[in-house]
């Protein structure tokens, strides 16, 4: 399990003692729905090579075109998508909206409108 989701902050990540040994010499595939930044994918994948896997992929279904990128790409995407908020198809807001069917924007007023 991951935490730390803002940009830049602290990732937290637990649960890896018990995967440490079982990832040594094997093909890793970590799959992901979104990449923004990239810093938490970058950070993942640092810390698992130090468990050296035989291989290493990341896929991801999403890739955000952001300035805020710090360059990480995965070796797999599905699709590159604006620098918007989305949600449905597993993404959320507010543990809203993440099963609509399709992926979409979620406009500004709408982000005020569900904050809470």
């Amino acid at each position: 399990r991951v935490h730390g989701e803002s940009s830049g902050g602290d990732l937290k990540i637990e649960g890896m003692a018990a995967i440490e040994s079982v990832i040594k010499n094997q093909d890793v595939l970590i799959v992901e729905d979104i990449i923004d930044t990239g810093n938490t994918m970058s950070q993942l994948v640092k810390l698992f090579r130090t468990y050296e896997p035989r291989s290493l992929t990341v896929a991801s279904l999403l890739v955000k075109r952001t300035p805020k990128s710090n360059g990480f790409r995965p070796d797999i995407c599905g699709f590159e998508v604006p620098d918007k908020f989305l949600v449905g198809y597993c993404l959320d807001y507010n543990d809203m909206f993440r099963d609509i069917t399709h992926i979409c924007v979620l406009s500004k007023s709408a982000i005020a409108k569900f904050k809470n």
